[in-house]
């Protein structure tokens, strides 16, 4: 794996703009997807700096996780595990989210794909990722859940239609 490139230093409030002038160009769904896209190309160069980790206890590869994000200006994370084929990484300060927006969706693209590429390459086999709660409208924290592809396929159909998490992992 290549080592990581140096990094530079933006505003949180950068992908709020991002978002923004991507969705007036080609229209939300589609900077939803180049969010992703992006998000997911450049979780290769913050894997490579928490690979390492992913030979120790699995509950110290998330302390380093959420400790390298939280350094460099992320915000705060927090690991769950509460469903055996889910587990939930969540913030209750996300720099991404834009606090205030009042949408009806989440707004942490970037995020679901890059954490799905982190999380993918430490696993080496593909990690999915959807955001189940966003501060961006109106809820009181991010959260991302992290799973097989058809589980959290399984569980946005059922998120949809407004039923408690609690309530659908325990159906799943």
């Amino acid at each position: 794996m290549e080592s990581p490139s140096p990094g530079i230093s933006l505003p949180a409030s950068t992908f709020v703009h991002l978002r923004a002038a991507l969705a007036d160009v080609c229209g939300e769904p589609r900077a939803i997807q180049a969010l992703q896209a992006a998000g997911f190309a450049a979780g290769e160069s913050i894997a490579a700096l928490l690979v390492t980790e992913a030979e120790a206890a699995a509950g110290t590869f998330w302390r380093r996780m959420g400790a390298h994000f939280e350094h460099s200006g992320w915000g705060s994370l927090h690991h769950a595990a509460p469903h055996p084929g889910v587990e939930v990484l969540s913030s209750p300060d996300w720099s991404e989210a834009d606090v205030g927006a009042g949408g009806p969706g989440a707004s942490c693209a970037f995020t679901t794909g890059l954490f799905s590429r982190i999380l993918s390459t430490v696993a080496s086999a593909p990690v999915s990722v959807l955001e189940i709660e966003c501060r961006s409208r109106g809820d009181r924290r991010c959260a991302f859940a992290i799973g097989a592809e058809d589980t959290l396929h399984r569980l946005y159909g059922h998120l949809v239609g407004d039923e408690a998490l609690d309530e659908v992992l325990g159906r799943l």
